[in-house]
């Protein structure tokens, strides 16, 4: 499955540097968010929400929802 940020990237036709200058964030943190080494801390998180408009919940995984 493709995170977020991954998808993001591609839609948008941005590489990890763009979204560097966007979110401030350091270069390799967001290489590890893309590819899935590390998920985000809070504070990336929002950085990401409130930057990019990637909700707070994209971060949760898909298996600790509950099926109905």
């Amino acid at each position: 499955m493709e995170n977020a940020l991954k998808k993001y990237l591609s839609e948008h036709r941005l590489t990890v540097a763009d979204i560097e200058r966007i979110t401030g964030l350091p270069y390799m943190t967001i290489r590890h968010h893309v590819f899935g080494r590390n998920l985000p801390s809070v504070d990336a998180a929002l950085r990401y929400e409130r930057k990019l408009g990637i909700p707070l919940t994209a971060w949760v995984k898909e298996e600790s929802n509950p099926k109905r």
